[in-house]
């Protein structure tokens, strides 16, 4: 046979019968010859991943009334973090060994610990109690189980890291006041430090039920007082170069929010 051609288990012969039969494509020269057949259930499992992962944040947010599109948001905003340290050769070898896909869809997890806080908490209207407050932390570690029961059903992998990480540290601090494990500077993972400043741009910018959004021009000063204490230092340099284009995210979502909003984040 010649180096690289498709073969199936069966025979190509048999295998091209059972599909005649079964009613099915069966793959073409190029196909048989590159193996793209038998991709093709690897590419279905990853948007069956997907699609699961979207629907769990989803259920989540459905609950959590102040973060509708928050999943989707922060998404792109790491995506742009991401891209741009590419190309700025910022913590170059780590980021440039990630599978940008798998991280990305891996990110909406990161609030997923929210279905187990109650409604009264999540979505009250005022500022939380000290005891609320604690009660909100708790979303962190119960992520951080619900994915790591994820990863005994189904086998650990990079998909499953990244979401774990996220989840896990994405309320850290850079000088070590965040919670709940009070790491500081690069305790925390890289993925946990990016997350950061995509969840607090977005937190701010958004209407949650105790607040009011912000304008982006506000919030980008935010993150950038943050420079040190709650952000990486070398993050909040790779923010600044892609604010704009945060601020146009938001911009973007403003046709689907009511006239308070954009008056209100146009300043």
């Amino acid at each position: 046979m010649e180096a690289g051609l498709y073969m199936h288990p069966a025979g190509n012969d048999a295998y091209l019968a059972s599909c005649n039969r079964a009613g099915k494509t069966a793959p073409g020269p190029t196909e048989r010859a590159f193996g793209i057949a038998s991709r093709r259930p690897v590419r279905r499992m990853l948007e069956l991943k997907s699609a699961v992962l979207d629907i769990a944040a989803d259920v989540m947010e459905f609950r959590d009334m102040g973060a509708g599109g928050h999943a989707a948001r922060t998404r792109k905003y790491l995506e742009l973090l991401i891209q741009t340290m590419r190309a700025e050769r910022v913590y170059y070898a780590e980021v440039v060994s990630w599978n940008l896909d798998l991280l990305l869809a891996s990110s909406r997890l990161h609030d997923i610990g929210k279905i187990a806080v109650s409604d009264a908490v999540l979505n009250k209207p005022d500022k939380l109690t000290r005891e609320e407050f604690e009660k909100m932390k708790t979303h962190v570690p119960i992520g951080v189980a619900i994915i790591e029961r994820i990863e005994k059903s189904t086998g650990g992998n990079a998909f499953l890291n990244h979401a774990k990480y996220i989840t896990a540290t994405h309320h850290e601090k850079w000088d070590g006041t965040g919670y709940p494990y009070m790491l500081q500077k690069r305790e925390i993972p890289l993925e946990g430090r990016l997350m950061a400043i995509a969840d607090v741009y977005d937190a701010l910018t958004s209407r949650r039920p105790y607040k009011e959004p912000i304008p982006t021009g506000e919030a980008e000063e935010i993150i950038v007082q943050g420079e040190g204490t709650h952000f990486d230092p070398a993050l909040v340099e790779v923010f600044r170069l892609v604010s704009a284009q945060f601020a146009d995210i938001v911009d973007d979502e403003l046709t689907a929010r009511d006239d308070d909003d954009r008056r209100i984040l146009t300043g």
